[in-house]
């Protein structure tokens, strides 16, 4: 029996493991053209590196920020986001969140962008465009 159960638990982390690996290479292989017409036609991962002179990426799955923990506010299917952070030597941040599919239907549909916002050194935040990324995340000197 436990035998069984460690099987059982090893095949739900590793379907686990698989959507994440999927979503994220959804969102790091769209093209940001289909987000903005005003953007170019590069990949996610590549207009992200372009944009940010090649500022470390950290990519990881979540519900988009759209649960909050309380049993009443539940959604019947939650989000899906592909979420990439993105980090300055000058210590800035920035935060791309790429909607992938919901936890009942998995990855699935076309990705959409969610939300995309820079997270100042003094810990504060604000929301910014996609195409205004380059200029946020880069000020002028």
């Amino acid at each position: 029996m436990r035998t069984l159960l460690l099987i059982l638990a090893i095949l739900n982390c590793a379907a686990a493991q698989s959507t994440d690996q999927l979503a994220i290479e959804r969102a790091r292989t769209t093209i940001v053209y289909t987000f903005d017409k005003g953007l170019p036609k590069l990949s996610l991962e590549d207009f992200l590196k372009q944009s940010t002179n090649n500022a470390l990426l950290t990519w990881e799955v979540n519900d988009c920020g759209e649960q909050s923990g309380d049993p009443e506010d539940s959604q019947p299917d939650i989000p899906i986001c592909a979420q990439v952070t993105l980090k300055a030597t000058n210590g800035r941040a920035a935060t791309v969140l790429v909607a992938v599919g919901t936890a009942q239907k998995g990855v699935s549909g076309k990705p959409e962008l969610f939300d995309v916002f820079i997270t100042d050194l003094d810990d504060s935040t604000y929301a910014i465009q996609l195409r205004d990324l380059p200029a946020e995340f880069n000020p002028p000197k």
